[in-house]
C-alpha cells in the first residue's frame, strides 16, 4: 500500500474517532441535562417565591400615571350650627279611598345660605300612589326627583345655582300628589342617613326631621 493511501486511511480513522467522541459527548450532556431539569425548575420556583416576599418598599416600581386626588381642606372653616329641619305637611291628613291630597316637603332654616338639600322618603305603596311631583321655587336645579313604588321611596336632590346665595327661612322643596288606594295608616318617614341639608362649604346643618301619617278610610 502506498504512502498516500496510508495517509488517507489514517485521516478517515481520525475523523471517525472524533465523530464517535462528539456523538458520545452529546448523548452524555443531554442525559445530564434531562436529569438536572427538575432540580432547575424547583430552584426557579423557589427564587420566584423568595422574590414575592420582598417588601414592596424595596421593589422598583414605575411611577403612577394616575392623577392625584385633590381634597379641599375645610378645617379652617368655622362649623355652622345645626339648626335646620325637614318637615311634611298635607292638605288633609284624613282622606277617603280614591281621594288625593298634596303632601308638601318643607325645609326650614334660620336665615342660612342653603346650597342644597337631599332626602329619601319611605312610604307604603300598597296604601297610596304618588303621582308626578311638583317642584318648589326656592331651588333652581333638581338633578334627582324620583318616585320609586317598587322600592317604596321618593328620592330628591335640589340645589341653588352656583352664583345664587339666597338665604332660607322656610321653603317648599317639592309637593307630592298622594292618592289613597285602600284603607289603612300610611306613614311617610325620612331615612335619616340619606337626608341632608347643605350650607356653605357642604356642611350638613340638618338638626331635625319630622314624619307624617295619613289616615285612609
Amino acid at each position: 500500500m502506498s504512502k498516500s493511501s496510508n495517509k488517507i486511511l489514517l485521516s478517515l480513522t481520525f475523523l471517525l474517532v472524533i465523530g464517535v467522541i462528539a456523538i458520545t459527548g452529546y448523548i452524555f450532556i443531554n442525559q445530564q441535562t434531562q436529569e438536572k431539569l427538575p432540580e432547575l425548575k424547583k430552584e426557579t420556583v423557589r427564587v420566584n417565591f423568595e422574590a414575592s416576599k420582598t417588601p414592596l418598599s424595596l421593589k422598583r416600581t414605575r411611577p403612577s400615571l394616575q392623577p392625584r386626588n385633590l381634597n379641599i381642606n375645610l378645617s379652617n372653616q368655622s362649623p355652622i350650627e345645626k339648626n335646620s329641619s325637614f318637615y311634611l305637611q298635607a292638605n288633609r291628613q284624613n282622606i277617603q279611598v280614591g281621594e288625593t291630597t298634596n303632601l308638601n316637603v318643607y325645609v326650614e332654616a334660620e336665615g342660612e345660605v342653603v346650597d342644597g338639600v337631599e332626602f329619601v322618603l319611605s312610604y307604603n305603596s300598597d296604601l297610596v300612589k304618588i303621582n308626578s311631583p311638583v317642584l318648589g321655587t326656592f331651588f333652581s336645579l333638581y338633578p334627582q326627583k324620583e318616585v320609586n313604588p317598587q322600592k317604596e321611596v321618593v328620592k330628591v336632590i335640589a340645589f341653588q345655582k352656583v352664583n345664587e346665595y339666597k338665604k332660607l327661612t322656610n321653603a317648599l322643596v317639592i309637593s307630592l300628589p298622594v292618592e289613597a288606594l285602600r284603607p289603612g295608616t300610611a306613614d311617610f318617614v325620612f331615612q335619616q342617613e340619606k337626608t341632608k341639608i347643605a350650607a356653605y362649604g357642604g356642611q350638613n346643618i340638618l338638626k331635625e326631621i319630622t314624619p307624617l301619617t295619613l289616615k285612609i278610610e
